[in-house]
């Protein structure tokens, strides 16, 4: 099932036992937009279903896409408890920052200038490190 799938995907990335229950698979519909596969879904159903079968599954967007649909793991829904396991879980922390990276370069997520700079540094700041006197990756040349 989806929900099995989910369970592996996270066992895989590293994620504690219950880790994984916010995290869910999602369906990369032809337009770009993600569609949430439901946990009970047989992955076969989505996998290998027929043109009839997408209909009864409410899958009708997948007739015309190819054989293989791409899936996509990724977080359902932020609580409260994540921000303890934000701070006790580099992998978490890590899946957690690659998908709001995503977010905002997708365009899904409104912010102001202000706060899209911030968050441009701060991913600035992952990738290349603090900042070094002298550093090559701080020049002017290089930002271009």
């Amino acid at each position: 099932t989806v929900g099995q799938l989910v369970r592996t995907c996270a066992s895989e990335l590293g994620l504690a036992d219950g880790q994984h229950s916010s995290f869910a698979l999602y369906q990369i519909k032809h337009d770009g937009t993600h569609l949430l596969l439901r946990d009970e879904l047989p992955i076969s159903a989505v996998l290998q279903a027929k043109p009839s079968r997408r209909h009864m599954l409410h899958l009708t967007w997948l007739v015309q896409q190819p054989a293989a649909p791409r899936l996509l793991f990724k977080k359902r829904l932020y609580v409260k408890a994540d921000e303890a396991l934000m701070n006790t879980s580099a992998r978490f922390l890590h899946l957690v920052f690659i998908q709001a990276v995503d977010t905002v370069l997708r365009g899904e997520l409104n912010v102001t200038l202000s706060d899209a700079v911030k968050l441009a540094s701060i991913q600035f700041y992952v990738r290349f490190g603090p900042f070094k006197q002298g550093g090559t990756e701080f020049t002017q040349s290089f930002m271009k």
